[in-house]
């Protein structure tokens, strides 16, 4: 009875905009309502891989909760939509662990019209949007923060190369618009666009490097290095070892010159070392005559 009538009863009202629209709601409480609770409780239960189906086909096919609030995401002034995204991004994330990586690949990845990733380039505002209003900055953190871990730990359940295969190039499309709202932020001296690009970008290459592998994430994510130059510029190959050198075969010319630089060297060392023995028999004099006068005062140096 659960699995066939509460838990659809349920799901049919996760992520839905219009329950979203008490101001006095925040993103925080969004992510822990009693209806997310309730369906991760209930998949716990009935055991997530078996109820996965019932979950996971609303809320991510094509005419699915997620499918429509796309559009509304768009609105930066939509604050109900950004809050129903932000409990859809919590039931998925709490079932990802118990999940199979064919299970994570069928719903997750083949499952939805577009990849997980380019939700979050429907994420992204513009410094005008941030400056106009103040406040959203920190709302718009934490949508991104949250979907950007979610396809984080889609990559970790995928493996590195299915991750690397069918995540990475949608990953390179968002780290490619991040890296247009740091570079405008940077050129209107919008201090908190820059930072918004560089710290989502960095919180999402980190993870996505140690699963892959930093050359993985040079040639498949390229435009993160515009973002997050620290981080990317981990994944710079090293740099070859120069050429050996073909062996130089000295002719009578170059060996009358090395004669000549030898005897200039050994000349410059005698020299040298005939002064250093002059001023330590000077030295040595004034230690041994204590009632000299000027005995404490340093010696010129050789």
């Amino acid at each position: 009875v659960a699995a066939r009538l509460v838990l659809p009863a349920l799901v049919a009202d996760v992520g839905r905009e219009q329950l979203h629209g008490d101001r006095a709601e925040t993103l925080a409480s969004a992510s822990s309502t009693p209806r997310a609770a309730a369906v991760v409780e209930l998949c716990d239960a009935l055991g997530a891989e078996a109820a996965a189906p019932a979950v996971l086909l609303p809320l991510l096919h094509a005419d699915g909760c997620l499918a429509q609030l796309e559009g509304a995401l768009s609105d930066p002034g939509n604050r109900a939509a950004r809050r129903a995204l932000v409990e859809i991004a919590a039931v998925l994330r709490a079932l990802l662990g118990a999940l199979s990586a064919p299970t994570v690949l069928r719903f997750y990845v083949e499952l939805p019209p577009a990849p997980l990733p380019s939700l979050l380039a429907v994420l992204v505002p513009t410094p005008r949007i941030l400056e106009e209003s103040p406040d959203a900055t920190d709302d718009v953190r934490r949508v991104l923060d949250d979907v950007a871990s979610l396809v984080s730990l889609v990559g970790l359940a995928l493996g590195p190369r299915v991750c690397a295969d069918r995540l990475l190039p949608d990953v390179d499309g968002f780290f490619r618009q991040l890296a247009h709202l740091k570079r405008d932020g940077l050129e209107t001296k919008n201090d908190d666009a820059a930072r918004l690009a560089t710290d989502v970008a960095a919180g999402l290459y980190a993870p996505l490097a140690a699963l892959c592998g930093f050359e993985t994430m040079r040639r498949l994510c390229p435009a993160a290095k515009h973002v997050v130059s620290e981080l990317a510029a981990s994944a710079q190959p090293a740099r070859p070892p120069p050429p050996p050198r073909t062996p130089h075969r000295p002719n009578a010319h170059d060996d009358d010159e090395l004669a000549k630089r030898g005897q200039r060297a050994l000349d410059w060392a005698h020299d040298t070392a005939e002064k250093g023995l002059d001023w330590l028999v000077r030295a040595g004099e004034r230690i041994a005559t204590p009632g000299r006068d000027g005995v404490g005062a340093p010696l010129p140096p050789p």
